[in-house]
């Protein structure tokens, strides 16, 4: 059995074009446009990763979309497909809850 979280090149760029990080806090994560850091200190001291640029966004994902169908295709009916999230801050747990629940549904655990 095959799960993939269905998300388009385009919002993968997207995603990670617009994250910045916070250097006190490695694991946390904003996005510039859906969940901005708080303005002062913690905005300014953020910094976006060299290997979010869009370039190196686009070599990472290439061989994922390259090589994807044809791994979808030699496990043929047992693909479950849900739809990925590229939500962050407040909005990310509902959505992550989402796509947990459609993959629990999809192998038959719900």
């Amino acid at each position: 059995m095959a799960i993939v979280a269905d998300l388009s090149e385009a919002d993968l760029v997207e995603y990670f074009g617009n994250r910045v990080q916070d250097p006190q806090d490695p694991g946390k994560f904003y996005d510039l446009k859906k969940d901005p850091p708080p303005e002062g200190e913690v905005a300014e001291r953020c910094t976006k990763r060299d290997d979010d640029a869009e370039d190196k966004v686009k070599e990472r994902l290439q061989p994922y979309f390259a090589e994807v169908a044809g791994i979808l295709a030699a496990f043929g009916d047992k693909v479950v497909k849900v739809a990925g999230t590229t939500k962050t801050g407040k909005d990310a747990e509902a959505a992550n809850t989402e796509m947990f629940d459609a993959v629990k549904t999809g192998v038959g655990l719900v």
